[in-house]
């Protein structure tokens, strides 16, 4: 994916992207080092008519604790780093100081979900909440999901959402199989995740981990050198309800607007190149036709009026400020930064106000919530 497509823009938003390794989530969430979750993307044509429907019942959704806020942890991330510290030293991410301690050089460790929510908060008025600690020079950003944020209205019982996990069973399959195989059931806590560093801007280092739908086994369109585990092999998976562009003009502002923005914004904050979309008809739980989207096109289609450099721009503000706010170099502290939701006012209006949102900010009691563990400090940073 080029950085040269939006020509400032592209110096200001993610780039230099260098993916770094693999690993998976079992049926508990638990890490394993390993790929067993890695599934690679099978086209399912332009008009597949893909019946949605079948398995819901025994869909397994993503454990997510006991119905409060939920902390988007980095500990599998952070397990991941302390068994592959040869690749960090040799990508020279992981740096020995003459005492014979380590060092990150990165500035952030976090997860895509988190840059992303940060990304995109000049565009949607949500209340957002992090947990940060710095520590041995860098911040660890953990995410904080809040349960209305889970609930779709629209949805009520979760066939949508369940649509989206059965479209991309349909079009992938595991390095073993040779055709997709949608009567297996689906069970949301298993995933596959990369590990990743790029830059934010000029100013930031972030290291990330990111959720893999599937990849492609063999990309014409990219050097022999980049085959196998690399970020431009990735796809994104996801669905979209169909509609009638001439008549139904409210839902089409929105898939612009909204839709492809967090298409675009997620892939670009990872390097992934492409979006695989499948239009679901939500009458008849089906998907009618398949469209492919590179993620550089996307800002460029008449109907999304969205600039990215006004995101880029938002999203250094922001980490700038975490730096700011976060001065206390311990691995103990713990704070809580939120970004408030705004008043509804006009549009124009509301888009300054969300550009100008800053955090209000409180420090954990200590020991309620740990982010960078004594394991990891010892294992990964050998301090003594």
């Amino acid at each position: 994916m080029s950085d040269k497509k939006w020509g400032k823009d592209a110096i200001e938003g993610f780039s230099k992207h260098v993916h770094l390794g693999n690993f998976s989530l079992d049926e508990n969430r638990n890490y394993c080092n390993d790929h067993r979750n890695r599934r690679f993307f099978v086209d399912p044509g332009p008009w597949p008519k893909l019946d949605l429907l079948p398995g819901h019942s025994d869909f397994v959704d993503r454990d997510r604790g006991d119905g409060g806020a939920e902390v988007k942890s980095l500990d599998a991330l952070m397990r991941w780093m302390r068994d592959h510290q040869d690749e960090l030293q040799r990508r020279k991410i992981l740096e020995t100081r003459e005492d014979g301690t380590k060092r990150l050089a990165m500035d952030f460790v976090t997860r895509r979900g988190a840059l992303h929510d940060l990304f995109k908060s000049p565009h949607l008025n949500d209340r957002t909440e992090y947990l940060v600690t710095f520590f041995n020079g860098t911040y660890y950003l953990e995410q904080l999901e809040l349960p209305g944020r889970r609930d779709n209205p629209n949805d009520p019982d979760g066939t949508q959402m369940y649509s989206g996990k059965k479209f991309a069973q349909y079009c992938s399959v595991q390095e073993s199989e040779d055709t997709p195989e949608p009567t297996q059931p689906i069970n949301d806590n298993l995933s596959y995740e990369a590990v990743m560093a790029a830059r934010c801007g000029g100013d930031f280092k972030v290291l990330f981990g990111v959720e893999i739908h599937a990849e492609l086994k063999h990309n014409p369109d990219i050097s022999s050198t980049y085959r196998g585990m690399h970020h431009l092999n990735y796809v994104n998976i996801r669905t979209a309800r169909d509609f009638n562009a001439l008549t139904d003009l409210q839902y089409s502002k929105a898939f612009f607007r909204k839709k492809l923005f967090q298409f675009w914004s997620q892939n670009h904050i990872a390097g992934i190149p492409r979006v695989i979309l499948g239009w679901r008809d939500d009458e008849r739980h089906v998907i009618t036709r398949v469209e492919t989207y590179k993620t550089e096109d996307i800002p460029d289609f008449p109907l999304c009026t969205w600039k990215p450099a006004k995101y880029y721009r938002t999203m250094q503000t922001l980490l700038s400020e975490i730096t700011r706010l976060v001065a206390e170099d311990d691995a103990g502290a713990v704070f809580h930064l939120v970004l408030e939701e705004v008043e509804s006012a006009p549009y124009p209006v509301l888009a300054g106000k969300l550009c100008s949102r800053t955090f209000t900010v409180k420090r954990l009691a200590r020991g309620s919530h740990r982010i960078v563990k004594d394991w990891f400090i010892r294992e990964v940073l050998n301090f003594k």
